[in-house]
């Protein structure tokens, strides 16, 4: 196995989203827990993570297009 920088970065900015996911997910069921309801925030923070996730699409793309080799 080599090691490489670009997969300690890619394994680092993944840690790096799950914490932000993560902090989003508590916030989230914290204000409904209170009865606040619904937080404003969550459409901004939704359209955040969605771009978040096309980070990961070319190793998708990679995996998906391996499996037919």
């Amino acid at each position: 196995m080599v090691s490489s920088s670009s997969r300690l970065i890619a394994v680092l900015g993944f840690i790096l989203l799950l914490v932000v996911y993560l902090s989003f997910a508590c916030l989230y069921i914290l204000s409904i827990a209170l009865g606040h309801g619904s937080p404003e925030w969550i459409d901004k923070a939704s359209s955040f993570m969605m771009s978040g996730l096309t980070l990961f699409a070319p190793y998708a793309v990679n995996k998906v297009s391996s499996i037919g080799k």
